[in-house]
């Protein structure tokens, strides 16, 4: 819900609620008056900070009667905004590797609410933040030798495009495909091959569901090189798993006629072709019948193109 549409609490600010009237404001002003001031609260005393609880714990008791998203909304809202402020700043932080790591971690735990909470307006909100997504993409195109960060921050992106609106935001927003893609590669280096290979899986899945977009999708076939580290995936048998989301992943790419169509014109589409006709092969001498299912419902989509009919 937008939350500039959002019906809004007003609080007398003084003395003894001025904490209050900052929780209101934060959690009602997605854009309109009160912004100003509860954007400059980047950092409080203990005094300010113990104020600030009390006037949280006041609020709720004062809202205690009225509806639960009215709570929600504005207990949340603020709590989230003011997590975010802190959370996006360490993102940034050019020389200190380990503050990095703990802002993606934060934002991964903040992003992946439990299913109780309203987790969708907070991916969004999440999503939406100055910077934030600046951030995660800052940290996937680092050059740096330890994975967990990556790995943190392309987990970040995977759950905030369970969101469909946050997934075409992804694919839209500069250089978040290419990092992504360019993750698909396993370059192990000096890092131990096990978290890059986990690294790889974790790209894989934010660029699958993506792909759920059909919008979001064409970008990705768009994307150089995202084809080509799909398809180098199609042949990692000894990963059934990877393997299976790179089959849903094609099948989402080639859902519908116009997403069809572009994929089968790609330069990659022989290459992916014969990834798909083989993997037919070795799931039936396996007997994995779910990765033979990805398989062909890959191949179903793409065969109403005039590329596959002049095969038959």
């Amino acid at each position: 819900m937008d939350e500039t549409a959002a019906p809004r609490l007003v609080v007398q600010a003084g003395s003894d609620c001025e904490a209050e009237a900052v929780v209101v404001g934060v959690a009602f002003a997605g854009g309109g008056k009160g912004k100003g001031r509860a954007e400059q609260q980047h950092a409080r005393s203990p005094q300010a900070e113990f104020k600030y609880g009390c006037g949280v714990r006041r609020l709720v008791r004062r809202l205690g009667n009225s509806g639960k998203w009215l709570v929600d909304q504005c207990i949340c809202s603020c709590l989230v905004r003011d997590k975010l402020r802190g959370i996006v700043s360490e993102l940034f932080a050019d020389d200190n590797p380990e503050t990095q790591l703990q802002g993606a971690k934060s934002l991964l735990k903040l992003s992946n609410a439990d299913e109780d909470q309203e987790d969708k307006i907070d991916r969004v909100r999440i999503a939406e933040y100055p910077q934030a997504l600046a951030g995660l993409v800052r940290i996937l195109t680092l050059k740096t030798e330890n994975p967990y960060l990556q790995r943190h921050a392309a987990l970040t992106l995977y759950i905030l495009a369970l969101v469909q609106e946050n997934a075409l935001r992804i694919a839209k927003f500069p250089g978040a495909l290419a990092a992504l893609a360019k993750l698909l590669f396993v370059d192990a280096g000096s890092r131990e091959r096990e978290e890059s290979v986990k690294l790889q899986a974790d790209a894989l899945s934010a660029l699958a569901v993506i792909a759920v977009v059909p919008e979001a999708g064409r970008m990705i076939m768009e994307t150089r090189d995202a084809l080509r580290g799909l398809i180098g995936l199609l042949a990692d048998y000894e990963r059934p798993d990877v393997v299976d989301e790179v089959c849903k992943t094609f099948s989402r790419l080639s859902d519908g006629q116009q997403n069809a169509e572009m994929l089968a014109a790609s330069s990659q589409f022989p290459a992916a072709l014969e990834g798909l006709v083989n993997l037919i092969g070795v799931s039936r001498s396996r007997q994995n019948h779910e990765l033979l299912k990805s398989a062909i419902l890959s191949l179903y989509n793409l065969s109403a193109t005039e590329e596959i009919q002049r095969l038959r």
